[in-house]
């Protein structure tokens, strides 16, 4: 293997790794929860920029529901408030406007990503947008990992504290997750990956 094809494959284990770090500290593998009382069932209303659906549209039939049930679910303007911000990020992953992306993510996810890069030693000092673009080249081969994956807005957002988990339904009949955070009266990505939800 030539220097390139080294560099390619360092990059690409670099990227492993930061999907790995996107999982830590949350898993979707317990049953157990902090329910709330939202249980109500039927269609999720996905067109549109508004539509919201209802927690019971994710619950696992093989009880995995932790993320599902965590917390409580947030009222519908704060859903909307966090489906913007995600919506935003989402497309600018996959467009590569990497400058686009780093405006909605949390301090943590930055600081996660630019670690990252420097002990990749492609970035000598930190920097978000150029962090961003050392974990997602070569382009084409992380094309399938930075696709936008929506159907729909955020249908639900589950909250405790300033934590939060946005749920969504995606592509190809799968049902999504990811960590947000609340920083002030904002609400901010907290997390590079979004994860599949078990069915």
């Amino acid at each position: 293997m030539g220097p390139r094809g080294s560099i390619a494959g360092a990059l690409i284990a670099a990227l492993a790794i930061l999907v790995f770090v996107a999982g830590c500290g949350s898993s979707s593998d317990d049953s157990s929860s902090n329910a709330g009382s939202s249980t109500a069932s039927g269609e999720s209303s996905t067109s549109g920029d508004s539509g919201g659906g209802s927690t019971a549209e994710f619950l696992s039939k093989k009880g995995k529901n932790k993320i599902v049930k965590f917390g409580e679910e947030a009222d519908e303007e704060e859903r909307e408030e966090a489906s913007e911000v995600l919506v935003e990020n989402l497309k600018a992953r996959a467009a590569a406007d990497f400058a686009t992306q780093c405006e909605s993510l949390t301090k943590g996810a930055i600081e996660k990503v630019e670690e990252s890069a420097i002990n990749l030693g492609r970035a000598s000092e930190k920097g978000c947008e150029n962090a961003l673009k050392v974990a997602a080249e070569p382009l084409f081969e992380t094309e399938e990992v930075r696709a936008f994956n929506m159907e729909g807005p955020v249908s639900v957002l589950r909250v405790k504290g300033n934590k939060g988990y946005a749920l969504y339904h995606g592509t190809e009949n799968k049902n999504y997750y990811i960590e947000m955070e609340k920083v002030g009266d904002e609400w901010k990505v907290a997390r590079l990956k979004t994860e599949e939800l078990p069915k």
